[in-house]
């Protein structure tokens, strides 16, 4: 082994115990919280409470898709690993509905005619 490797054996088997202490899952989890945290605070300090109250209930119907979903994946659930229609169901009502809480009517229009524009300015 030369001088090299040695001294860089010797600084990460330094180095290491705090790398690992930054790489914890309690040091990740708090990281994520407070990027979750500043970029909600960053995207909503501007919106009505009656919009956010709004968007919050997508939220928590779009975990509940998730929660659905889980059922639905489980080997011992009704379709084993494949999801029956039964099961669509209310992956379906539930995601609909998250998604009109989340994304407005009036918002998808305008996605629409966006979308038209750009395609008609490509077209000429």
């Amino acid at each position: 082994m030369g001088l090299k490797s040695w001294i860089a054996q010797k600084a990460l088997g330094f180095a290491k115990p705090y790398i690992k202490a930054e790489l914890s899952v309690e040091k990740l989890a708090g990281y994520a919280v407070e990027g979750v945290d500043w970029a909600a605070s960053s995207a909503t300090k501007n919106v009505s409470d009656e919009r956010l109250a709004q968007i919050a209930k997508g939220c928590t119907l779009g975990a509940s898709v998730f929660g659905n979903l889980a059922a639905a994946l489980d080997p011992a659930s009704e379709g084993g690993r494949e999801i029956t229609a039964t099961e669509k169901e209310p992956l379906r009502a539930n995601m609909r509905e998250a998604v009109l809480c989340i994304v407005t009517p009036e918002k998808l229009d305008a996605l629409v005619e966006t979308a038209c524009e750009r395609a008609l300015a490509r077209l000429k």
